[in-house]
């Protein structure tokens, strides 16, 4: 006869570690979870139940790239969202509603400074703003609008899809590691130039690149960047 689980629960591996406990009451789920390392001494994971829902706080490690936290109500996401690196300083922030993001959703760099403003409806991306340094402070730009970009020494320049052309103080190497990839391609290593695909009209024989917007330099597309142009205008 299988008897019910009741009360505290431990899970140990075959080197005799704790791995994880858990708490039942009546059979189901009640209390907080915990789950260790192989070794037994870290926390990568903490979890309430009530009732055999989630419910309260949840902790969970990403291992190199940090950890997260959120609030689950009757086993959904519900409340506060926060990712944290390595160091504890604020990675990503943001909120559930009913097991969807909702509203603002700040994204940080190591160093604390935000980068990137996120808008979310009903758990759909309604804008992605990055946040760019300037002389005057800080602009606002979303990554749709923006045609091209790249390097130029400390700084970095942006043309809009508008034809504007600014300089910011943004590593523009620390700005690559939030770019949406399904809406840029490099259409040149050495240069590190990259580019909105909505903003590229065609490729010519000598590998310089058309846009849709007024450039005023020349650009030629390395092997990499031509095959890229290319599969987007192929028929």
């Amino acid at each position: 006869e299988k008897k019910n689980k009741e009360g505290m629960w431990s899970y140990y591996n075959e080197q005799g570690k704790k791995i994880s406990e858990e708490s039942y009451k009546n059979n189901v789920k009640d209390g907080l979870e915990k789950k260790w390392d192989n070794e037994g001494k870290e926390v990568i994971e903490a979890t309430n139940y009530k009732n055999g829902k989630k419910e309260g706080e949840h902790f969970e490690s990403m291992y190199g790239d940090g950890y997260f936290t959120c609030t689950y109500k009757n086993d959904k996401l519900e409340g506060k969202y926060g990712e944290f690196f390595t160091s504890k300083n604020k990675k990503v922030e943001g909120q559930f509603i009913n097991d969807k993001k909702e509203g603002e959703w700040k994204i940080y760099t190591p160093s604390g400074e935000m980068i990137q403003k996120l808008y979310y409806k009903n758990d759909s991306l309604q804008s992605d703003l990055w946040l760019f340094k300037v002389r005057e402070g800080i602009r606002e730009v979303s990554q749709s609008k923006i045609a091209l970009m790249y390097p130029t020494g400390k700084q970095m320049q942006v043309i809009l899809s508008n034809g504007e052309k600014f300089a910011s103080f943004t590593d523009f190497e620390l700005l690559l590691n939030y770019i949406d990839e399904n809406l840029f391609i490099r259409l040149n290593e050495k240069q590190n130039i990259y580019a909105n695909i909505q903003a590229l009209k065609g490729i010519n024989k000598d590998s310089s690149v058309e846009f849709t917007v007024p450039i005023d330099f020349k650009v030629v597309a390395d092997e990499n960047g031509s095959k890229a142009i290319e599969s987007l205008f192929r028929k």
